[in-house]
Formats: structure tokens, sequence, C-alpha cells
């Protein structure tokens, strides 16, 4: 086949248009950056105007094919600079936008003179050459003056590649200056052996032009990728550094609970073996305080196993409990540390089981009881309702309440929030907030409500599978 410049355009305005839609497949499934549509957008214009130009040359006016598609064509490597411009995000120049419209009109205007009032193509093509001399310069030189531009290799390579079609059209403005006689487009083939050159140059700097475009978001998405790797890894050796701290803290807090509580408790021992005569007044407080070392050690223990100081993530170890012994046991220690306060109001006979973590749980419940007791009046009873359904096990906390509580009591689960009923008692917010955890971990529900000067706290747990009924009486 012979090589003509019939062939060498047809092949270049395919290959340009086959470049344009592989940027249209990278918009639309990648993540690109500021002046990314515009570099599709010179592309696309440069495919329409070699299009108009070439293709259609011969079956359209000339305004179209000359002074429209030839327009069009010239801004690729405007759009081109303004797009490595905001990709390498260098600071605006007032003067360059209104400089490229001047410039491109003057053109765009010289071109309609020479084709449709003085019909030079000679002139014609001075223009042309001297247009892409100017734009593909500024396009190949401009961002070389940032650092972030010359430090990247992609720059050069269109450096490299834009230089020679330069060269070429400043060769080709020679040759129309020596051909002034030149009045149609058969003449300029005929004569012109630089035309061929010109235009494989163009399709091939085309093709670079948008390689580069695909590569220089490439980088930058690989940048990116590996700047939040090194942010992750940071973090994560960071957090690795402050759970160490912590296990130390609680390594030393340890020695130092467990010191005092060993005293108390050998102390408890020994009261217990002097009561020989099993005072009826004595022994069942000393009972008393044996449950609350029990409760302190394993309230520690609770607490050590607890993953994520700052999020509060626990890992339950379950097991299957008998509801109504279970039930009693934290019922009678809640009696142990606020008195007879509380009242079992209802309470129904059967049997079941849940399966749960039993320190977590006894935690959640006594917590419950606790800030019924905290923020009630000192001479109010806190109530008990234990309800049993086919499915699941209900208990129900009833405690009168001071003024202060939020209109949307659920707002109270939420971490560091405390109800106006809370001024001039400890805590930090986070009891309410951990229990609902601790119920949701085991697969229950929690939910609060206020109805008069009553405020209720109905906690659901679902019985293990293949067991169902109502607790025995506790």
């Amino acid at each position: 086949m012979k090589l003509d410049a019939t062939t060498v355009i047809i092949l270049t305005v395919i290959n340009v248009s086959i470049m344009l839609m592989i940027l249209l497949h990278t918009r639309l499934t990648r993540k690109t950056y500021s002046g990314f549509d515009v570099w599709v957008t010179g592309s696309a214009f440069w495919v329409a105007g070699s299009i108009l130009s070439y293709i259609f040359r011969g079956v359209i006016g000339p305004f179209w094919v000359i002074v429209v598609g030839n327009s069009l064509m010239l801004t690729l490597p405007i759009c081109f600079l303004d797009g490595i411009n905001r990709f390498y995000a260098i600071p605006s120049r007032w003067w360059r936008t209104p400089f490229n419209i001047m410039a491109l009109a003057v053109a765009a205007a010289l071109l309609y003179y020479f084709t449709l009032v003085s019909e030079s193509i000679s002139a014609r093509g001075v223009v042309i050459s001297c247009s892409y001399i100017l734009f593909f310069s500024r396009a190949a030189l401009e961002p070389l003056h940032v650092p972030s531009a010359r430090r990247h290799s992609m720059q050069w390579l269109l450096f490299a590649g834009i230089m020679p079609m330069v060269v070429v059209h400043i060769l080709r403005v020679r040759f129309f200056v020596e051909h002034p006689e030149l009045h149609t487009f058969a003449e300029v083939v005929a004569k012109d052996t630089l035309l061929i050159i010109i235009m494989m140059m163009s399709g091939i700097n085309a093709i670079i032009i948008s390689y580069s475009y695909i590569s220089l978001t490439g980088d930058r998405v690989e940048e990116e990728l590996t700047a939040s790797e090194q942010r992750m890894s940071a973090a994560y050796d960071a957090e690795r550094e402050s759970r160490e701290m912590q296990d130390r803290f609680l390594d030393m807090i340890s020695h130092e609970y467990r010191t005092p509580v060993a005293i108390i408790q050998t102390n408890l021992d020994i009261l217990d073996l002097k009561s020989t005569n099993k005072n009826a007044i004595i022994l069942p407080e000393l009972k008393k305080m044996h449950r609350a070392v029990v409760r302190l050690v394993e309230l520690f223990e609770t607490t050590r196993r607890r993953e994520g100081f700052g999020k509060h993530s626990i890992t339950p170890v379950l097991e299957t409990i008998e509801v109504a012994p279970y039930l009693s046991e934290v019922f009678h220690f809640a009696g142990d540390l606020w008195g007879n306060r509380f009242v079992l109001r209802k309470q129904v006979g059967g049997s079941g089981s849940i399966r749960v973590d039993r320190n977590l749980f006894r935690t959640a419940l006594l917590n419950l009881l606790d800030n019924a007791a905290k923020y009630s009046p000192p001479d109010s009873d806190v109530t008990l309702d234990i309800e049993s359904g086919r499915q699941s096990l209900t208990i129900i906390v009833t405690n009168r309440t001071c003024a202060g509580l939020p209109a949307d009591v659920s707002v109270l689960l939420n971490k560091y929030q405390r109800g106006g009923n809370s001024a001039g008692t400890s805590g930090t917010g986070v009891g309410l907030y951990l229990t609902s955890k601790i119920i949701e971990e085991h697969g229950g529900r929690i939910t609060l409500e206020a109805i008069s000067n009553d405020f209720l706290v109905t906690v659901r747990m679902p019985y293990e599978t293949g067991t169902k009924g109502e607790p025995n009486g506790i």
C-alpha cells in the first residue's frame, strides 16, 4: 500500500479517535484529577477538527473545512497546557486565558481571510504553522518552569515529542514563504515533502499527549495510595504503641489494686475465723463484705478484658446460665450495696436459660440498678419486673426520678450523655452506653422510657435455643 497523504490522514484520525475513547473510558471508570476534563475536551476538539479538515474535505464548504476545522485542532495544545497547569496546581496568570482566546481568534480571522477573501493557500499554511509553533511551544516549555513538572519524566517525554514537530512547522513556514504560487491542496500535497511527516508526527504526538493524561493520572493515584498506606502504617504503629502503654499501665494498676484487695480479703477471713459464736448480726455483714471484695476483683478483670480502651469494644465469653439463680444472685448483691431499696414487684414461675458472659452481663445489670438507686430520691423504691415470654426474658427496672430528663430519653444511651438530674452525683456518662453495648453484644435490646415521674429501663434477652418458658421464683 502506498503511504500517501490521504492514508496518513485517515490513520491519524482513527488513532486519535481511539485515544479519545480510551480517555472517555478512563474518565468514567477511574479517579481523575483537576485538568483531566480539559484534556478530554481538547482531544475531542482535535478529533472533530481532523474530521472536518480532512475527512469532509471536498464534501462541505471551505469555511467549515479550513476555518472551523483548523481552529478546533488548534485548541488541543491550548487545552493541554491549561490541563497541565490545573494538574500541577500552577498559579494562574491573569493574562493566560485572554491571550489564548485572542491568539486563537486572530488565527481564525486570518484563516477566514486567506480562505474566503484572498484565497492564498501559502499564506494560510503560514498562519496554521505559526499557530502550531506558538501553542505547542508553550505547551512543551511553560510547565518546565515548575519544579513539580520538571521532576516528572512524562513531562520530558512530551517535550521530546512536541519540539521536533515545532521544528518541522518552522520548516513548513519557510516552504510556504518560498512557494507563494500554491493555490490548491493538491499542489501542496505534490510539493510539500514535509506534509506526510507533519501528519505522522501530529498523530504520534496526539497519542503521546493522550497517554500522558492517563500516565499522569495513574502516577497521582499511586502517589496518593502510597501516602495513604504510609499514614495507615503510622497510625497502626501509634495505636500499637498506645496499646502497649495501656497494657503496661494496667499491669501496674493490677499489682497496686490487688495488693490492698488481698489485704482486705485476708482480714475478712481472719474476722470470719474469730467469729466463733457466729453472731447473727456480724455474720451477714461479713458475707456482704466478702461478696463486695469478690465483686471488686470481678469488675477489675472485666475491665482488663475490654479491647480498645477508648472504643469500649468488649469480647464476651459466653456460657449457658439458668435465669432464676443468676438473677437472684444479682438482686441480692445489689441489696448488699444499696440496702432494702429494691423491690421485686413481679416474677413469673417456670424455667429458662440464657447464653451470656456471666461477669459482663452481671456488670450491665448492676449498673442499671446502681443508676436507678443513684439518680432517684433516697427514700424511694427501685422496682424490678421480671417477665418471661416464649422466646425472650424481659427485665424492667423502674425508679422515681427528679426533674431534668431530656425530652428524648434514648439519648442517654449515647456516650458521655448525662441527664439533668445527675447534678451533684459522680459519673462520666458512659455507664448506660457501656450497658447498652454489653446487652447488644449478647443479642439483646435495651430501651428507655419516661412515664410521668417514673424512669423505666427495659432489657429484653433471647432465651438460649431450645429453652423457653418463665424463670423460677427469685
